[in-house]
């Protein structure tokens, strides 16, 4: 196909193993009533080429399984109008399909041009929850996040994985869950991380929150970061007794990477409320936050000095004045350990060999 122009609506193609080429430019775009995350146009297992520009506002473009390369340049924004609360901002979506091993790629994203991500524009990785398997994200030129904008896998890690929690206790990845003395192993690689965060569940082994995802994100120039890019497990109250899921990963090469208010995340979940009045003391550890540079006098240091970076544990709820709150002041609240952050030298495009 030339130039295409996706308007209002939803469109998902069920068809594994298709060959999409569009020659030109795409345009998806969804406004008022239709100005949705539902909106827009998925391909399931198919290898996804853009000759052209993409362009996307209120609406979705993106792929399960398979891959979506663009050899032109994206723009990300928001749309004229969203009723209702609507979603203005436009993402570019990929969910990783099972592999036959953990950390392999399940999908991939690929921009050859600029990659220009608006205010209120996302772009939404999940690992398979069940197989572990990931997305990579390519820019192959310059990335920019404008304050507003946003790159996640949240709460989109293992279902179970090899440090789910249970019940009473969080789940693991960069660092314990808690209490610590019964969290699972924590695991992955530091410098190098790919895993997944674990998920949280009850005592029973079902209704699983999962683990924070994988961001894997290489940029071959200058990834310029005012925005947020996350992989945080669930930040939100849960359904009593559900222990909270383990922070996940974000693993960043650039060549150089500018910018004044950025900020990488990769949380542990927060504790659920309890019905029978007791403190749940359950909370997730933090994931794994690897970010490396072209080698230069003081990038680091320069990088540190603006950019937040935190792989932080989740927080456990106590009762206050018989209220359930999460005050940052009082101690103990962070009985689950935080995860970890590198910073380090590198090829800002390039591939790693993990053994385990």
């Amino acid at each position: 196909a030339d130039d295409m122009t996706f308007t209002n609506c939803q469109l998902f193609v069920d068809q594994p193993g298709l060959k999409v080429n569009f020659a030109g430019d795409v345009d998806v775009y969804g406004t008022g009533y239709y100005a949705r995350r539902e909106m827009g146009v998925v391909f399931k297992d198919a290898d996804v080429t853009v000759g052209g520009n993409l362009a996307v506002a209120g609406s979705r473009f993106g792929v399960r399984g398979g891959s979506l390369t663009v050899n032109g340049s994206v723009t990300q924004r928001k749309c004229d109008y969203a009723y209702d609360g609507g979603f203005l901002g436009g993402e570019i979506f990929a969910r990783a399909a099972p592999t036959n091993t953990p950390n392999a790629y399940g999908a991939t994203l690929t921009v050859n041009g600029d990659w220009n991500i608006c205010s209120g524009g996302v772009v939404r990785v999940e690992c398979d929850q069940t197989n572990g398997a990931i997305v990579k994200i390519c820019a192959n030129r310059n990335m920019r996040l404008a304050e507003g904008a946003s790159i996640n896998s949240d709460c989109a890690g293992w279902m179970n994985g090899p440090g789910a929690g249970n019940g009473s206790r969080g789940a693991a990845y960069g660092g314990y869950g808690s209490p610590t003395n019964t969290s699972r192993v924590i695991y992955g690689c530091e410098s190098e991380p790919l895993d997944p965060g674990s998920g949280g569940g009850n005592t029973y082994n079902y209704m699983f929150i999962r683990g924070g995802g994988v961001v894997l994100l290489e940029v071959a120039r200058n990834l310029e970061l005012n925005g947020t890019i996350s992989a945080d497990s669930n930040l939100a109250y849960l359904h009593p007794w559900l222990s909270p899921g383990s922070g996940g990963t974000v693993n960043i090469r650039a060549a150089t990477i500018t910018g004044t208010s950025g900020k990488v995340s990769a949380a542990g979940g927060l504790s659920s409320i309890r019905p029978d009045g007791n403190d749940e003391k359950a909370a997730g550890g933090g994931g794994r936050i690897a970010i490396r540079v072209k080698p230069a006098t003081d990038a680091i240091d320069t990088l540190k000095s603006w950019l937040r970076a935190s792989a932080s544990p989740g927080m456990r709820i106590v009762q206050i004045d018989g209220k359930y709150k999460w005050p940052d002041s009082i101690t103990g609240m962070f009985d689950a350990q935080e995860g970890t952050v590198y910073y380090g030298y590198g090829k800002s495009v390039g591939f790693a060999i993990i053994v385990k």
